[in-house]
């Protein structure tokens, strides 16, 4: 887990430690509000059982419903601020890959912004585009290698043909899907 995921991860915690705290304030002033303990008569006290007893369900409902959207609406904020992190970057990705296609073969590596995410996949990216160029070339010099045994005539052309259809299947062993 990279600095950033963590400092994240601790605004994410620090949140729900508040929404935590704010439900139990929220829950706390319903109990205090329909359970005013006075010092009353017997009849008093029951008349303000019964009278509590009517009012706790609508108001718990009502504080269930008000931490409910808040808690959704915090929840929603979380989510959409997390997707721009990964969505932003990855479209910043895809244009430069798409870039760096119509202008070149792909030699360097794409740009990625020092605060993306995406550090490892352009790693990995990178390195993929300098084993399949490596591939490539070594292709390229088993091709000319062979032109040249066949325009040579050192070697019979079945023999030739041969010796370079093992090491295409070689080379073919050596390319990781």
């Amino acid at each position: 887990m990279t600095s950033g995921s963590l400092f994240h991860l601790k605004i994410v915690l620090r949140i729900a430690a508040l929404l935590t705290i704010l439900g139990a304030l929220v829950m706390v002033s319903v109990v205090l509000a329909v359970g005013q303990t006075e010092q009353q008569g017997y009849l008093q006290s029951l008349s303000r059982l019964q009278i509590s007893q009517e009012r706790l369900m609508p108001l718990v409902l009502a504080a269930g419903l008000f931490l409910l959207t808040v808690s959704a609406f915090v929840t929603w904020l979380i989510a959409l601020y997390s997707s721009f992190r990964i969505a932003g970057p990855l479209y910043r990705f895809t244009r430069n890959l798409e870039q760096e296609l119509e202008h070149s073969n792909l030699e360097r590596p794409v740009p990625i912004r020092r605060e993306d995410q995406l550090q490892t996949s352009g790693r990995l990216l990178a390195e993929s585009v300098a084993a399949l160029n490596e591939h490539y070339q070594e292709l390229g010099r088993q091709l000319m290698a062979m032109d040249r045994h066949l325009a040579d005539g050192t070697m019979e052309p079945d023999e030739v043909l041969r010796q370079y259809r093992e090491q295409l299947h070689r080379l073919h062993g050596d390319v990781h899907y």
